[in-house]
């Protein structure tokens, strides 16, 4: 008897910059009708909700201890919505791809940890002028950077930060 889920864990594609829709799609297009998807990613793929939702899917997200979310999706008839809906980090506009999850080039990742005020702001800040249009800057700092989020409302950008299970801070950054 063939597993009722299939894993497919594309955080080190995300992270060396290859884009892992092809992967995600070919899982897809190969579960059997009783079978679930696990995904395990870095960032919450919003954007995947709707595609695999007008496939029939439902999904269920949980962001694990290391940081990383684990989304199931398993069949849910024709049009289903989310499971467990959850105000997340919006879908950047003109990122969708295939399977929603937007190009490599979309997600522009930035350590800023270890640094001294100001220095993660002001890398933070070099970052954001070179985004376009619907990119993403995810960056990982010490603080939570209070004084950053009007920076970024001034140069049309919108963030979300959360903090991580190690004490450190993950700030999604997406220029509009």
């Amino acid at each position: 008897m063939k597993n009722l889920v299939v894993t497919v864990d594309v955080r080190e594609d995300i992270r060396a910059g290859r884009q892992p829709c092809g992967r995600i799609m070919a899982a897809v297009e190969s579960l059997q009708p009783q079978q679930a998807l696990r995904l395990l990613v870095p960032f919450e793929p919003v954007p995947l909700y709707a595609v695999l939702g007008q496939r029939g899917f439902v999904h269920e997200t949980q962001m694990l201890s290391d940081g990383t979310f684990e989304v199931i999706f398993r069949p849910g008839g024709a049009g289903a919505g989310s499971a467990s809906p959850r105000p997340s980090a919006p879908a950047a506009r003109g990122e969708a791809s295939e399977c929603g999850c937007g190009s490599a080039a979309a997600v522009i990742e930035l350590d800023a940890r270890g640094l001294e005020p100001p220095q993660p702001m002001t890398r933070i800040l070099e970052a954001v002028e070179r985004l376009h249009s619907g990119q993403t800057l995810v960056a990982r700092t010490d603080r939570r950077p209070m004084h950053l989020y009007p920076l970024l409302e001034q140069r049309g950008c919108k963030a979300q930060t959360r903090a991580l299970p190690d004490g450190s801070f993950e700030t999604r950054i997406v220029r509009h």
